[in-house]
């Protein structure tokens, strides 16, 4: 990824025309941060900060000492951090982030300071992390993970930052590892575990977060292997286990308090 940082070269001449700057060094004698203060120290205009090792650190424009317009960063590196603006004090717009090796970390949507419409994240090796979308800095829609590998590890929908229907997880052999469905970010209904290699292994039904009724368990070769009933998460009356041939080789009689 290319960058550029020729919009410093102007600034730097801007810099040595005023003769009202306010300039700050670090103990060694390099510069920390320079810009031009207004009443009462008020920052304004545009201002550079930069590291002990002489690199530029950050540019951004301030306004009665509240950041708002352009703002860019840098790893030490000089290879770019973080870009995009500010409106009285807050992000807003679209925002990226970078890593210090230069691949993207996220690049998302703000407004009055908050996530506010698309939301992507990265891994450092540029890898997709997830992706989703946000309403006043709740997540909203569709939300979908992935493994630093590249294939997809989850798919699961909110509603103003609740989770709210169905989810599903995968594992890296691309098989779905669960699958639930959730009321107000709580567990309900129908929840299901697979094997790694995609057989059906448990089902649970679930109210308000709890396990609460028929729960049923399967073997690798599909034959079933226990059942027995939950009432608001504790086990309850009568659960069976059974051998590969389908026989009883279990069975105990549980009281809930």
């Amino acid at each position: 990824m290319k960058t550029t940082v020729s919009l410093l070269i102007p600034i730097m001449v801007l810099f040595s025309c005023k003769d009202d700057l306010t300039t700050n060094y670090y103990n060694n004698g390099t510069k920390k941060e320079q810009g031009t203060l207004i009443d009462q120290n008020q920052k304004d205009g545009l201002w550079i900060t930069w590291y002990e090792n002489g690199a530029i650190k950050d540019s951004s424009y301030w306004s009665e000492n509240k950041l708002n317009g352009t703002s860019v960063s840098f790893h030490s590196n000089g290879k770019l951090l973080a870009q995009g603006s500010y409106l009285d004090g807050n992000r807003e717009g679209e925002w990226k982030w970078w890593f210090e090796n230069g691949n993207l970390e996220e690049h998302s949507h703000w407004k009055n300071g908050i996530v506010d419409g698309f939301s992507q994240l990265y891994f450092e090796n540029g890898q997709l992390r997830s992706e989703a979308n946000y309403i006043e800095g709740y997540m909203d829609g569709l939300l979908r993970m992935y493994f630093e590998s590249g294939e997809l590890s989850e798919i699961t929908n909110y509603e103003l930052g609740r989770k709210q229907g169905k989810a599903t997880l995968y594992n890296t052999n691309g098989h779905i590892e669960a699958e639930a469905y959730f009321i107000n970010d709580s567990l309900s209904k129908e929840y299901k575990l697979y094997y790694l290699t995609g057989e059906l292994k448990e089902v649970y039904q679930c109210n308000g977060g709890l396990y609460d009724g028929d729960y049923v368990s399967y073997k690798k070769n599909g034959n079933l292997w226990i059942k027995g009933l939950y009432e608001a998460g504790e086990k309850s009356g009568e659960w069976i286990e059974y051998d590969n041939s389908g026989q009883v080789i279990d069975a105990q009689n549980y009281k809930t308090n």
